[in-house]
């Protein structure tokens, strides 16, 4: 099945030197300052139908964005689901072995998720905090008892020595 993939990104490390950072990633101001990313998507979220955000130091899968797209008409019609997330924590080789099993969760997984425009915008309305998004997307004043898609094999690995994950959480 087609679909169209149009792409607003700007590199994390132009955002970070627009904003004066020289703190080490994985500081908690590299976590501010990612927070920070993501508002500056948003104008472009008016004229699209779903936000995926891939931080940095994430390596996708060749399949990942054929993943997005086939989950895409699900995030559209099902108003229980708040992602879909392209990483599973126990996506292990040893651990996962269908490439096509879906699981629903009610913990926000991260590490390159999908959101459909309208929730996308109602984030926008409560307004990102100051740090820590991914944990702040995890409370369910936000999540308001959605759930997030994950697949049973990870379409993403985080290699953080060299993005905004690197130090204290790689």
């Amino acid at each position: 099945r087609a679909f169209s993939l149009r792409i607003a990104a700007q590199p994390f490390r132009q955002i970070r030197a627009s904003f004066g950072e020289q703190s080490a990633p994985g500081s908690l101001s590299s976590a501010l300052l990612e927070s920070r990313c993501h508002p500056t998507v948003q104008t472009s979220a008016y004229m699209l139908d779903s936000v995926i955000v891939i931080e940095d130091d994430l390596e996708l899968s060749l399949d990942s964005i054929e993943y997005f797209g086939a989950l895409k008409p699900l995030l559209a019609a099902d108003r229980t689901l708040m992602c879909v997330s392209a990483w599973n924590d126990n996506g292990k080789e040893h651990l996962a072995f269908n490439p096509v099993t879906l699981h629903r969760t009610d913990f926000f997984p991260g590490l390159g998720w999908m959101l459909h425009r309208s929730i996308w915008l109602e984030l926008q309305r409560i307004g990102w905090p100051a740090a820590y998004w991914d944990d702040w997307l995890r409370h369910n004043a936000q999540r308001k008892e959605r759930q997030c898609v994950r697949p049973e094999m990870s379409r993403t690995r985080n290699f953080g020595r060299d993005g905004v994950s690197k130090g204290s959480y790689f």
